[in-house]
């Protein structure tokens, strides 16, 4: 009976040091992943500490120009209404960029837009600033026929004058520019012949035009660097016309010349002789001086990101390229696979040359400054009819001449610079 009992009874139970877990036995795990996250945390820190010692090391930190912060959304231009103003009240300006929009006239300082000018004559093409900045100029849109007129805008008084340049009803106003004064306009016309005229008092309510020439030979364009003479690219090559006397020097001869671009400085001019294949670009100063070729491989060039061979700069520039606001650089292009030119900054002081990338530039374009490249292109989209749009491109941050704005519906692009350039 008792062995019965003590089978049945539980066993004893001693109090044993080894019998539940020490307190810091409970921890362990926490302290373990303590450890572990603080080791994590270190080497990400070593990680991104070597990464940046590298990155300053090899790559340099760009400057940072807020004016080129890439936009990505067109912002939506206001409706076209009538604007009512006097000659006491100016108009708002919000910006020296100009474009043509319906006909229509709009500022902007690429972040908002205003309505310059709402025309009873829809505006065609060719804005143009007056070295002041007070009077604007374009092409009205003719529907029958060619171009023959010229409108000038005075923006204190927000009054449009149209000027007539020929009575002939096949004339056409080929090309315009402004004097250095900002108080004359010389004219290139077509008619029978071609005529250079020069058109005074047009910032009244009417101007008046004189002729200084007119020939059978074609006149293609024409630049007014001083206000003694005009320079016009004709048949026999470049020649300055001289004002007061009327008479005519030839500066480089020649039928095979094409784009003449006037420096912002007026102090030289850049031309073209070539072929669609290859070009030659050319700088001759105004007064007939300093004829000299600009070579395709200066002494210094860099290639950037092309992985291409310098080489190929053998090919030869593209006739157009655009002069920087301090007129000692350009935005060129060379001949490299047909519809993909290379384009580069080319600095005439230093003789270098820094690829940008493939692109292609219109005759039109023009730098705002060292970043900023404007221009007016064609958008074509699937079953939508062709337009214009006016494009904002930029070099800020390696970018690569990439678009930071667009407007659609904008042609004809012109931008004031307050400092004459």
């Amino acid at each position: 009976m008792d062995q019965i009992s003590a089978q049945n009874t539980p066993p004893p139970v001693y109090d044993s040091p080894y019998s539940s877990p020490s307190p810091w036995k409970k921890f362990l795990p926490v302290i373990v992943i303590i450890f572990f996250l603080g080791l994590i945390s270190f080497l990400l820190l070593f990680l991104r500490y070597r990464i940046s010692s590298n990155n300053t090391l090899n790559i340099p930190t760009p400057t940072l120009r807020p004016t080129a912060t890439p936009i990505y959304i067109a912002p939506t231009i206001p409706e076209a209404t009538p604007q009512i103003s006097s000659p006491s009240s100016a108009p708002r300006q919000t910006g020296n960029l100009v474009f043509i929009k319906d006909g229509d006239i709009y500022e902007s300082d690429f972040t908002s837009f205003s309505l310059l000018h709402k025309n009873a004559t829809p505006a065609g093409d060719k804005l143009s600033w007056d070295s002041s900045g007070n009077f604007l100029s374009w092409r009205p849109k003719q529907t029958q026929a060619t171009p023959s007129a010229v409108t000038v805008f005075n923006r204190n008084t927000a009054k449009a004058v149209n000027i007539k340049t020929s009575d002939a009803p096949s004339a056409e106003l080929i090309n315009y520019v402004w004097s250095e004064e900002g108080d004359k306009l010389a004219l290139l016309t077509h008619d029978q012949s071609y005529k250079i005229s020069i058109a005074g008092g047009v910032s009244g309510k009417s101007a008046n035009i004189v002729n200084l020439i007119s020939r059978v030979e074609p006149i293609t364009d024409l630049v007014w660097p001083d206000k003694n003479f005009i320079i016009y690219l004709g048949s026999e090559g470049i020649v300055r016309l001289d004002i007061k006397g009327v008479s005519t020097k030839n500066l480089v001869g020649g039928n095979n010349i094409f784009n003449m671009i006037l420096s912002p400085d007026r102090k030289k001019i850049l031309y073209a002789i070539g072929d669609k294949t290859k070009s030659n670009l050319y700088l001759i100063n105004t007064d007939g001086s300093g004829n000299t070729i600009i070579s395709p491989q200066p002494e210094s060039i860099d290639m950037g990101t092309t992985n291409l061979s310098p080489d190929v700069l053998n090919k030869g520039f593209l006739p157009y390229a655009v002069w920087f606001p301090d007129s000692f650089k350009l935005l060129v292009g060379y001949h490299y696979l047909t519809g993909l030119p290379l384009v580069g900054i080319y600095d005439l002081q230093k003789s270098a040359l820094s690829m940008v990338a493939p692109f292609i530039l219109k005759k039109e374009d023009f730098m705002i400054d060292d970043y900023r490249l404007v221009g007016a292109r064609v958008r074509t989209t699937l079953n939508e009819t062709p337009n214009w749009q006016l494009s904002v491109f930029t070099l800020e941050d390696n970018s690569k001449l990439g678009t930071i704005r667009v407007i659609p519906g904008a042609s004809s692009p012109a931008f004031y610079f307050p400092s004459g350039k």
